[in-house]
């Protein structure tokens, strides 16, 4: 009896003890479970694509003429939501991006002045030249912003594409104060005209004043001054052509730093 009553308290004892083992393993489980989630946390918040001020520019063309820069700066950051394994660089990131372009018009007053010019030389059977009587201004820019995703492969980093969810699209152009003043002599008929352009983010558009046409016998003929609608700055080149393609994906090159 003594004998039974002994072996079942040890019987308890080693019951408690293996209570206490399994508690102990499950803390000790529920330690590294916490402490891999922290290092992951970390790891992701450092792992970041960025792109502060990244610029690239080309040229593109209004008028027939190649002159103009359009020049793009980018800022960019995406962050690691999802790895394919612990502490691993791969895998996808999102994020927020803005690009701002800006088109570089200078010189549209000698390129409009160019197209009167040679549609002169295009009629040689009449007198007519044209005058620049004032180069005006032209300005234009270009903000596109939105989210960003991107799977990185560090064995293809040369060749990464960044899928853009494109948001905002906001246009900016001003152009304002061009003046050409144009005289032309047909069948003995001479005319004199100011035309002054300007525009904004709807078109290119021509103010006509001014206007005296002379005839042989003497007779003078004024028109009232008037302005002709609008043309769509895309009639005149590729002005707006890579900014609309941004919606599509973009092909980067991404150079590992080794810091956030």
């Amino acid at each position: 009896m003594v004998e039974g009553l002994a072996d079942a308290k040890g019987f308890g004892e080693r019951t408690k003890d293996r209570a206490a083992g399994m508690e102990a393993y499950r803390q000790i489980a529920q330690f590294y479970y916490r402490l891999n989630n922290l290092i992951d946390y970390e790891l992701k918040k450092n792992l970041v694509v960025q792109f502060d001020k990244a610029k690239a520019s080309k040229k593109f063309t209004i008028l027939f003429e190649e002159q103009f820069t359009e020049t793009w700066t980018l800022d960019m950051k995406l962050f690691m939501v999802e790895s394919e394994t612990l502490g691993n660089v791969d895998g996808t990131y999102e994020g927020q991006y803005t690009i701002e372009i800006d088109y570089d018009l200078d010189g549209l007053a000698d390129v409009i002045m160019k197209v009167w010019e040679d549609s002169f030389n295009s009629e040689p059977l009449r007198d007519a030249t044209a005058t620049l009587t004032n180069p005006g201004m032209a300005v234009a820019s270009r903000t596109l912003e939105g989210k960003a995703e991107a799977y990185i492969h560090r064995r293809s980093t040369s060749n990464c594409t960044i899928h853009p969810n494109q948001s905002s699209d906001k246009k900016a152009v001003n152009v304002f104060g061009i003046s050409i003043h144009v005289y032309t002599v047909t069948t003995g008929d001479i005319e004199n005209r100011d035309i002054e352009y300007f525009g904004n983010e709807e078109g290119l558009s021509f103010h006509h004043r001014n206007f005296e046409s002379v005839t042989t016998d003497g007779y003078v003929h004024t028109l009232p001054d008037y302005t002709e609608s609008p043309d769509s700055l895309k009639s005149y080149g590729d002005m707006y052509q890579r900014g609309d393609k941004a919606k599509d994906g973009w092909k980067i090159r991404i150079t590992p730093t080794g810091k956030k």
